[in-house]
Parts: C-alpha cells; sequence; structure tokens
C-alpha cells in the first residue's frame, strides 16, 4: 500500500515539474517562433501528429465526397490551384513560389498527398483548412461547388506527372479569358 502511495506522489510530482517547465517555456519566450527557425524535435513530433490524426479523424464524418469528373469542372479546379494553391504547395514540375519556402511548416507536395490521403481527407483539408500550419479555411469564401472542383483537382495530382501539369498550364493559357473571370481574384 505504501508503494502504491509513493508512485501516486512522485507522478504528481513529476507531472507539475513538466507543467512547471512548460510555463516557464511560454512566458519566457525561451521557445523560438521564427519560421526561419522550424520546429525541431518534439514539438515537431507533436504537431505533425496531432495534424494527421486530426485530419482522419475529421474526415470520417464527412461521409463520401462525390467530386466532379467532367473536363470543366477540373479547368475550374485548376486555376483555382494555380492562383491560391501553386504558390505554397507547387505542383508536378513546379516548385512552390516565395510565400510556401518561408513556411514553417513546409506546404506539403499535394501531388504526394494525393497519393496517401483519401478524397475525404483532402476535402475536408480544403473545406477546413489547418491551424497554425498556414493553411487557409475555403468554407467562408468559397462555394461549395469550388471547394468540390477544387479537391477533385488536388485528388487528380496523385497520377499526374510534369508534362501533364504542363498541359494543365498551356491549356489554361489558352483560356484567358476565363482566368481572368473566375471569381478566384482575392487581391482587394
Amino acid at each position: 500500500m505504501r508503494s502504491i502511495s509513493i508512485v501516486i506522489v512522485t507522478a504528481v510530482v513529476i507531472l507539475l515539474l513538466l507543467v512547471l517547465v512548460a510555463l516557464l517555456v511560454i512566458y519566457t519566450g525561451a521557445y523560438n517562433v521564427a519560421a526561419t527557425d522550424g520546429h525541431r524535435g518534439a514539438v515537431s513530433w507533436l504537431l505533425t501528429t496531432t495534424s494527421e490524426r486530426s485530419v482522419a479523424r475529421q474526415a470520417r464524418g464527412v461521409g463520401q465526397v462525390v467530386l466532379p469528373i467532367d473536363s470543366t469542372s477540373l479547368a475550374r479546379g485548376h486555376r483555382a490551384y494555380e492562383k491560391m494553391c501553386v504558390v505554397c504547395h507547387g505542383a508536378p514540375g513546379v516548385d512552390p513560389g516565395w510565400m510556401g519556402e518561408g513556411m514553417v511548416p513546409s506546404p506539403p507536395d499535394l501531388s504526394q498527398i494525393a497519393r496517401i490521403r483519401s478524397t475525404e481527407e483532402i476535402y475536408w483539408v480544403i473545406t477546413h483548412g489547418i491551424k497554425f500550419a498556414g493553411m487557409p479555411a475555403l468554407t467562408p469564401t468559397h462555394a461549395e461547388e469550388e471547394i468540390r472542383e477544387l479537391t477533385a483537382f488536388v485528388v487528380q495530382l496523385g497520377e499526374m506527372s510534369d508534362a501533364d501539369y504542363a498541359a494543365w498550364r498551356r491549356a489554361a493559357a489558352v483560356d484567358t479569358a476565363a482566368v481572368a473571370d473566375d471569381g478566384h481574384d482575392h487581391v482587394h
């Protein structure tokens, strides 16, 4: 009985010390939050694991996502991807732009994500965003149809080669009138 009490008291003391150390780090500003410093060790693991597990769990509540696969919807999804996503995530044969290069955590390569994540997970992230990762939620600013079109295009990235993506870009360049009037000009 006495040994159980010692174990409980020891566990409580250790827990209190951990809380005290965490508060000390928080309130002294000892943890560098600069994007140029990045996350390491336990913090990196904690944030990555929390994000991956949360997306998987939340996406289970979405149900089956039916995506448009017609060429017009995919073309609109591509235009949205070009305007909103490529600067951070890049694309097959296209490196991320300046914004993606300076973010911590680094935005993932969505052609790889499309190979390992379910459609529902991709849809959920596009719809709701990810806190503290620079990934915005599109729900407040985009219609459901636009979100589904972008999701459909991101899902397609998993099967695309560099040449395939270049072909999408060439086709979009021909359709400049649609690009100029697609409702994705977020500069205010």
